[in-house]
């Protein structure tokens, strides 16, 4: 019921050419050298650097050194995206109620309590002496830039002046610190068991229809009838949208279900032996919302033993995704559970103590002040349990609830994964790069020596007792996870024997996969995208460069064809525009007068059949689908 005939095409974005073929030569004839600024004499380079930027202003850096590139790499998005880059780092560190008021005082809480508490100098010291490098520079050109602002009198972006701020200082030691992501499934937790709660789990399915096969079981223990919104407390702040009405408007809720019932990400690679020119084609579309600023910040970084391009992210050293001198690197949202809430039982006379493995523990507290723009700082105390985050406390009802997240493991440094996967030169240390990267990712591969691949990557729990992840879990000890299993316990593919792969964030685990044992994800996309792609990619045999672009803007919906199929007899006086929609040929095209009515209709028939099939009692847990006026 909450399917939408998606298109290949919705909301995409392309990387000057995202479909590309690798012809085995570098990436520096790109560069315009129309003009060749230098950077030299800031402090933390170590030799001079040229930039120069083509006609669509993307910068071509090179450096000396490795380390210098990844200074120039700073130094370009602070001058670029500084306001991005600024406010970004002060929600990931909680300090924007310093700037914005007391409104932002939640969010700042929220992600302080989700920094990692461990020891960031060993952190930061066990990493590859390389990317400690080029991490350090990275943060150097950050402030390099800001320094040079300062001292030049040069302005600032107008949203400094506007709110009469400063932008802060980096220090490396905050890519190992910054951890919080909030990408799993705890509302749905939080869904699942309060529709338990009024025997109605079955109705989960016209939410969430779990892949592959898996029967809903309540966790031993479970008091389902206890389970609310605000258990999720904190955790549910740090994945609100902020407050920041008097920035821009935010969506409404209409348009926030609708954004996310289009969301998706495709990639594909198609080996030498299946293209026109013997070369491999990787192509990409993440799907990426526009906006202002936008989400990728396009670079060419060169230096002796390094030659990348790509997008890549405001404060995350490197590229996400691109080509370097010996491969294309793509990637779509890969489906992994890495977040769960604990139920604590908290003591009646010591609301801080909590029932653990047969005993009464003391939760670790830490207080912390929060800087308030217009008003006195406050002091706020974080809480935390053997799970991890306290996110909520209950003294009157003797309850608590804590949240385990694969990010915040100790070498769950994904903020600094790009550095290894840009400076990797083969599938070998391609996936040896990929151990650091936290966030699920499909990773597409393919080499210039003609090599294709995949590999999922993402922090992956070991969780114990039979727990399946999909409903909270009680917090004394039976459930608590045993840590992260390997890369390697995730699948993989290289050269596979069809000649291509593709990837639609759908379920694409082996069929011969362990899925009961490795519990890696039960909610996956639908599959309408991947088998499009798959359609076209096995029908093409010589495949170009060109059908790759056109499939990455291809509007046809096999879901749409599949729901007309379904069109019973009807009346008379509505039978034109039965027929209008069995001649259509499923393209949803702004010029089709049949995509128009079947979007309208498809849309309303949902809402009828919601109606029909979720009880009124239900309805505040499962929400109903959008209806366009």
């Amino acid at each position: 019921m909450t399917h939408r005939a998606t298109a290949l095409s919705r909301r995409h974005v392309l990387l000057g050419g995202v479909a590309a073929s690798l012809a085995g030569v570098g990436t520096r004839a790109l560069a315009r050298k129309a003009a060749s600024p230098r950077l030299l004499g800031l402090e933390g380079l170590t030799a001079p650097v040229e930039v120069f930027e083509d006609q669509w202003g993307v910068p071509h850096v090179h450096a000396a050194s490795v380390p210098d590139a990844f200074f120039a790499n700073g130094y370009l998005i602070a001058r670029d995206r500084l306001w991005q880059l600024d406010f970004d780092y002060r929600r990931s560190t909680g300090r924007l109620a310093e700037v914005f008021g007391p409104d932002f005082v939640p969010s700042d809480t929220a992600n302080r309590l989700f920094l990692f508490r461990g020891d960031t100098q060993a952190e930061f010291a066990a990493l590859p002496p390389t990317v400690q490098a080029c991490a350090s520079a990275y943060v150097a050109g950050i402030n390099a830039y800001l320094e040079q602002v300062r001292a030049s009198g040069e302005k600032l972006p107008p949203e400094f002046t506007i709110f009469s701020y400063q932008p802060l200082q980096w220090d490396v030691l905050d890519l190992v610190r910054i951890r919080a992501e909030a990408t799993g499934n705890t509302k749905a937790e939080i869904r699942r068991a309060r529709l338990a709660a009024q025997g109605a789990l079955d109705y989960d399915a016209l939410i969430m229809p779990l892949r592959p096969a898996h029967t809903l079981r309540v966790p031993d223990g479970l008091d389902v009838h206890a389970v609310t919104e605000q258990d999720l407390g904190l955790f549910g702040v740090l994945q609100a949208s902020l407050p920041l009405s008097g920035l821009h408007a935010p969506p409404s809720a209409s348009e926030d279900d609708h954004r996310r019932a289009n969301e998706g990400s495709n990639a594909w690679v198609i080996a030498p032996t299946r293209t026109a020119t013997g070369r491999p084609i990787l192509a990409n579309d993440p799907h990426l919302s526009f906006g202002s600023p936008g989400p990728r910040h396009v670079i060419h970084l060169t230096a002796p033993g390094l030659d990348v391009i790509g997008g890549g992210s405001a404060g995350m050293p490197g590229v996400m995704q691109g080509h370097n001198a010996h491969f294309a690197f793509g990637r779509t949202n890969f489906h992994i559970d890495q977040e769960d809430l604990f139920i604590l039982r908290t003591h009646p006379a010591h609301p801080d103590r909590y029932f653990h493995n047969g005993r009464w523990v003391e939760m670790e507290r830490t207080e912390t002040t929060i800087a308030v723009r217009g008003e006195a700082a406050r002091t706020v105390t974080l809480r935390y349990a053997a799970q991890g985050p306290v996110v909520s406390t209950n003294a009157a009802r003797n309850r608590a609830v804590a949240v385990s997240a694969t990010w915040l493991y100790p070498g769950a440094n994904g903020m600094l994964a790009n550095i290894g996967i840009n400076l990797a030169q083969d599938w070998t240390s391609f996936r040896e790069a990929l151990k650091l990267h936290t966030s699920p990712t499909n990773f597409t591969y393919a080499d210039t020596a003609g090599n294709i691949g995949w590999q999922a990557a993402g922090g992956l729990p070991e969780r114990t007792g039979g727990y399946d992840g999909l409903m909270p879990a009680p917090g004394d000890g039976r459930y608590d996870w045993k840590g992260l299993q390997p890369l390697d316990a995730l699948p993989n593919s290289f050269n596979p024997a069809r000649g291509w792969f593709g990837t639609s964030n759908e379920l694409n685990l082996p069929a011969d996969y362990p899925y009961e044992q490795r519990c890696v994800s039960y909610e996956w996309k639908d599959p309408y995208r991947y088998n499009r792609v798959a359609e076209v990619l096995a029908a093409s045999p010589h495949a170009t460069l060109a059908q790759s672009v056109a499939l990455q803007h291809d509007t046809l919906s096999h879901l749409a064809l599949s729901v007309v199929k379904l069109l019973p007899d009807v009346p008379a006086d509505i039978r034109a525009e039965a027929d209008l929609l069995r001649r259509w040929d499923g393209r949803v095209e702004a010029t089709s007068a049949a995509a128009a009515l079947y979007e309208v209709w498809w849309t309303r028939l949902n809402t009828l059949f919601y109606q029909a099939l979720v009880p009124e009692n239900l309805r505040a847990l499962l929400p109903q689908p959008v209806e366009k006026p």
